[in-house]
């Protein structure tokens, strides 16, 4: 499950996201229509990882921030 929001303000604090919701990843919309696409392509990557890069030997990029502001806008 993706969560989308609009700013930071609109997201719940991070005890309220913790608390087993069922939300694997926190999005900002950015506005850009190409965006959604790229949450398509990101949560479809997620999913193959194991198989891409084990069978496939494809390589990957792993990113540490944990700011949904700053990891949206990678997908721009």
């Amino acid at each position: 499950m993706i969560l989308l929001a609009q700013s930071l303000r609109g997201l719940p604090n991070q005890a309220e996201l913790k608390n087993g919701q069922g939300i694997d990843k926190v999005f900002i919309w950015s506005g850009v229509p190409d965006f959604l696409l790229a949450l398509v392509k990101n949560a479809e990557d997620r999913l193959n990882v194991d198989f891409d890069t084990k069978r496939r030997m494809c390589a990957y990029c792993c990113s540490s921030e944990d700011s949904p502001l700053y990891y949206s806008s990678f997908f721009l």
